[in-house]
């Protein structure tokens, strides 16, 4: 299948738009969340004006009351954060199981002139673990994007009320982890990613068939080659885990190092402002604690860019196969066929261009006879009769069977009619039960 590269903001879009029918169970996620993020929030905010109390400055509130409003909050944390999770992972699996039933729709559409010399281990990952990945995306992502920036924009009108300037360094610090760092690292780390899952879905791709040829190998006496191989394809698979892990460790260091810097500005700034009497010390004290306190929601979005980088690749590899355009379109509005004589006229095929496999065939097959067709390989026996059988349609001419045109009949009723045992017949290597 061709690879159709797309950006990450493209590829999270596209997944967004699947989750439509369950945006009412995303309001609630994103509810809770905001809810349950400020609630932590000001835990602390509210235990720093505590111990501040208790060391003898007027925080303008009694302990008693900073006690009942810190435990409250700690209460309702652990509720909210649990219908958070709930709603979220609801939304999560019940989608991987609709993009899972889609694709084996496409599959079905697909196959099985699409689907000819794939490769079957590279399916298995997209079926298997690409669509996991995406649960990354719809439990961890869509809903911390929104409440990461939801709860910013409060946290920087909350901070921005004890002075504007203080409002201004929150905004800088927020944008920078949430957006700047994400954005800049999805650039940089998006090409390993899509390598790695590549890689991963050849190296199924391997394993499977050398599962499946084990008799042949050992027969031959080539297991040391293939475990050569495999063992060189393991280096490259490491390789460019090596390559998305030294991305996760800078994107970490730059994010810790905004945080730090944007924390000492907001203390040397609130240091500054109550020198020249615009804020108390109260504002300065709730200002620096409430910004080292209120980065969790947008560190989950730089952290997030870490698991992206596959998880992004696993979702354009997924969206690639179901925009796929089988070669053939069933026919499901017109004539059914009754078994009868086949007939051959000027038939050509090619699978590539300037290389036919069969050119100008004329033939009758009369109903009832046994026919063999004899030639060498690569001939076009097989392809003749997928012909019949309509997996493709021929590049000129045409075939009827008692009369009929079979690019004019339905699908059901002409494959009712022929029974096909191909040379390769599994997707998945297991019994029929």
């Amino acid at each position: 299948m061709p690879k159709k590269r797309r950006s990450g903001i493209t590829i999270m879009l596209s997944l967004i738009g699947l989750v439509k029918p369950l945006i009412h169970v995303m309001l609630i996620t994103i509810t809770m969340g905001v809810l349950g993020y400020l609630a932590s929030i000001f835990i602390t905010v509210y235990g720093s004006i505590g111990v501040s109390q208790y060391l003898g400055f007027n925080m303008g509130i009694d302990m008693k009351g900073i006690f009942t409003i810190v435990v409250f909050f700690a209460v309702i944390r652990g509720f909210l954060r649990y219908l958070e999770q709930y709603s979220g992972h609801y939304i999560a699996f019940k989608l991987l199981a609709i993009l899972r039933d889609n694709i084996f729709k496409k599959l079905r559409e697909l196959s099985p002139a699409k689907l000819e010399g794939q490769e079957k281990g590279n399916l298995i990952s997209i079926i298997t673990t690409d669509i996991e990945l995406l649960e990354v995306f719809y439990a961890h992502t869509i809903a911390p994007v929104v409440i990461g920036v939801l709860t910013s924009l409060i946290m920087i009108l909350y901070i921005g009320k004890k002075h504007v300037y203080l409002g201004m360094v929150a905004f800088l610090g927020y944008f920078t982890v949430g957006f700047i760092i994400p954005y800049f690292s999805s650039k940089l780390g998006n090409d390993a990613g899509v390598n790695y899952r590549n890689s991963f879905g050849k190296m199924n791709s391997y394993m499977l068939d050398s599962l499946k040829g084990i008799k042949e190998i050992i027969m031959f006496n080539l297991g040391d080659k293939r475990l050569s191989y495999i063992d060189n394809k393991g280096k490259e698979l490491n390789n460019h885990l090596r390559t998305i892990k030294k991305h996760e460790g800078i994107v970490r260091a730059c994010t810790d190092t905004a945080i730090l810097s944007t924390t000492a500005l907001m203390l040397f700034l609130g240091v500054y402002l109550l020198k020249l009497n615009l804020i108390d010390f109260k504002d300065v004290l709730i200002s620096t604690v409430a910004i080292m306190s209120s980065f969790g929601p947008v560190v989950a979005l730089s952290n997030l860019s870490n698991t992206l980088v596959q998880t992004l690749a696993s979702g354009e590899r997924v969206l690639n196969l179901l925009e796929e355009e089988p070669m053939v379109r069933e026919i499901y509005d017109k004539n059914n066929v009754e078994a009868g004589d086949i007939k051959v006229s000027n038939v050509s095929f090619s699978y590539m261009k300037n290389k036919p496999i069969i050119k100008d065939l004329n033939l009758k097959l009369k109903s009832g006879k046994i026919i063999g067709i004899v030639g060498e390989s690569g001939s076009g026996k097989s392809t003749l009769l997928k012909l019949f059988m309509r997996f493709w349609d021929a590049t000129k001419g045409s075939i009827e069977i008692n009369n009929e045109d079979i690019k004019n009949v339905n699908t059901d009723s002409l494959r009712n009619i022929e029974s096909f045992v191909t040379q390769e017949t599994f997707l998945f290597n297991d019994t029929i039960e």
